[in-house]
């Protein structure tokens, strides 16, 4: 049972990363230029990001020369917590 569980913590922690970095390079695409669809998708991706985002702007100043960092601390902290999740979900009995 303990090593389902770690997989599925991983497999949500890879999915999440990929909607921190598709996020991510949407933030590089110039607004005006974007369809209908991708507002939808982009307020989608902010809806699911923005909990974790949110508290690191707080605590950490992570934007330099225009550029926001938060992506890539969430990304690692992601992965972080999944990987520790995963080790101690795996040690279950089962």
């Amino acid at each position: 049972m303990g090593s389902t569980l770690a997989g599925l913590v991983l497999l949500a922690a890879e999915v999440y990363t990929w909607v921190i970095i598709i996020r991510a390079l949407l933030s590089w695409i110039p607004v005006r230029s974007w369809p209908r669809w991708l507002w939808r998708l982009e307020e989608w991706l902010e809806d699911l990001t923005e909990p974790l985002y949110r508290p690191l702007r707080r605590l950490l100043p992570l934007q330099a020369a225009g550029i926001d960092f938060t992506p890539l601390v969430a990304f690692f902290i992601v992965q972080l917590v999944a990987g520790i999740l995963a080790r101690i979900l795996q040690l279950l009995p089962g």
